[in-house]
Parts: structure tokens; C-alpha cells; sequence
């Protein structure tokens, strides 16, 4: 389960010149990722979801992968980002709402309603790049 994530989240050796470009093939990734539906994440987010006293073994081993990719993306953001917003916390924000993306594009796609997963992400991919443009704007004005 982690050597998969870590594939679905690694980068290639060239440097970003489009964040735009960048975040949409780390979404269309994700999507496909969903379609392909690998048991293990199905098992995972079920055990996620229960609340029990004590937490099975499988489920602390799925969310030791999930933070995992959460803290692999936001080093990934944080890098990524201008550096007016150098600040972690921002590349924090944008990963977390990357896996809880990432999570749901896996639910819509298991749900089966003909999701388009492409167009999806996208649009997530897209809405989130304008919102790193917006804070941009606001750290050099404020």
C-alpha cells in the first residue's frame, strides 16, 4: 500500500515550470488511481470510517500511509509554491485538500455513476491553482 501510494504521488526529475500543468497531472493521476480501485484503498477507507475503542492493526497501517501522502504532498506544495507563500502552512492546506480529494475521487468512481474522473480533476486542479494565484495577490498587497 505505501510503495503504491508513493507511485502515485512521485514526481519526475524536471523542475515545474507550470503549477498549473504540475497540479492538474498530479490530479489526473489521482483519477486514474480511483479507477483502477486497488482493494486495499476500499478496505482502508472503510476502516477509516468505522469508530471502534480499539483500532485494528490495518486500519492504523492505512492512515500511517495516508499521512504519509499528505506529508509527502505538502513538502511537495510548499516547494512548488511562489515565495510569497513560503509559509508550510499553505502547502499543509493544499495537500490536505489533495488527499480528501483524492479519497473522494475513489468514492464517486466506486459509487458508479459515470463520473468523469478527467474532467474532474481538472477542474479541482484548476479552482486550486486560481486560489494559490489569489493568495499570491493578497500576500504582495497585504
Amino acid at each position: 500500500m505505501a510503495s503504491w501510494f508513493e507511485g502515485l504521488l512521485e514526481t519526475g526529475d524536471e523542475p515545474v515550470t507550470d503549477l498549473s500543468d504540475a497540479a492538474h497531472d498530479r490530479f489526473r493521476r489521482a483519477a486514474e488511481a480511483a479507477a483502477q480501485a486497488p482493494p486495499f484503498w476500499q478496505f482502508g477507507i472503510m476502516l477509516t470510517l468505522e469508530d471502534r475503542l480499539e483500532e485494528p492493526e490495518a486500519r492504523r497501517r492505512f492512515r500511517q500511509a495516508h499521512r504519509g501522502a499528505l506529508d509527502f504532498l505538502a513538502a511537495w506544495w510548499t516547494a512548488e509554491l511562489p515565495e510569497a507563500l513560503s509559509d508550510p502552512s499553505y502547502g499543509r492546506r493544499l495537500a490536505q485538500l489533495q488527499v480528501a480529494v483524492i479519497d473522494a475521487l475513489f468514492v464517486a468512481h466506486a459509487a458508479g455513476r459515470g463520473w468523469d474522473l478527467e474532467r474532474l480533476s481538472e477542474l479541482v486542479s484548476r479552482g486550486i491553482v486560481a486560489q494559490v494565484e489569489a493568495w499570491e495577490r493578497d500576500a504582495h498587497s497585504g
